[in-house]
């Protein structure tokens, strides 16, 4: 075909009974083609490529001992690829998340399936493609800490074919700067309803303190930025980890 793999078509399957089933070999891998328009259950047809057209040619055949005259032609399906992003990553504990899937180019039809750590996330394993964005959305949430490796994999038709993304998610705990956990010297409390939380703390002394204590390997530090914000120094387990310019 144009795309470059060897096309099978039909052929006798247990007992000898016709099959009208449509195949492609790209050198590596066998893979079964959805056609919703194909030609009848067949053996012995015979195929050629017409290179003008870019088209395989499908010309007769057998079936049930009569020898069929009908012509049929193979357009491979265009090739695809599926990325997938997150709206928040990392997300926390009992945060809705949404998934966006995008096939590209965008298909005319087809189904996106979502999957986490290999099980279908409820709702989400057949939501339709969009035709004119090539989107498929995917909302969830998670009710402990951990990682997810999620992937999207569209389901293709007779004009595009089948291909899939995937990313890791990561789920952690929120604390807020009210949560017992953490810990100030001169810091003053400041009523934002932009900041997380709706509060932020401020201090004009320099070298003020503040401590958080977690348990974990990983984590992440939400806070306010600007021009006038200086220079943080930070310290994990009486460990320097250097300075995050603010």
């Amino acid at each position: 075909s144009a795309s470059g793999s060897v096309v099978l078509f039909g052929g006798l399957g247990s007992s000898n009974t016709p099959i009208g089933d449509t195949w492609t070999w790209d050198g590596t891998t066998w893979t079964q083609q959805s056609t919703i328009l194909r030609p009848s259950a067949r053996y012995a047809a015979t195929m050629a490529y017409h290179s003008a057209s870019g088209r395989v040619v499908l010309f007769g055949g057998s079936f049930s001992g009569s020898n069929l005259g009908d012509t049929w032609t193979w357009d491979a399906p265009s090739t695809t690829t599926t990325a997938i992003n997150s709206s928040s990553n990392p997300s926390s504990v009992g945060q809705s998340v949404k998934y966006t899937a995008t096939v590209s180019p965008a298909p005319d039809g087809g189904t996106m399936a979502f999957t986490d750590n290999g099980t279908t996330l409820t709702g989400c394993g057949a939501v339709t493609v969009n035709t004119s964005t090539g989107r498929a959305p995917c909302t969830t949430s998670y009710s402990s800490t951990g990682s997810h490796s999620i992937a999207a994999s569209y389901s293709g038709d007779s004009n595009y074919a089948a291909s899939s993304g995937s990313l890791t998610q990561q789920v952690t705990t929120r604390v807020q700067e009210s949560s017992p956990a953490v810990s100030f010297d001169s810091w003053m409390g400041v009523i934002d309803t932009g900041a997380s939380g709706g509060t932020y703390r401020s201090s004009a002394t320099k070298r003020a303190t503040v401590s958080f204590h977690f348990s974990g390997t990983v984590v992440t530090w939400i806070t306010r930025m600007g021009p006038d914000q200086g220079i943080a120094s930070v310290t994990i387990d009486g460990v320097s980890k250097g300075t995050v310019d603010l």
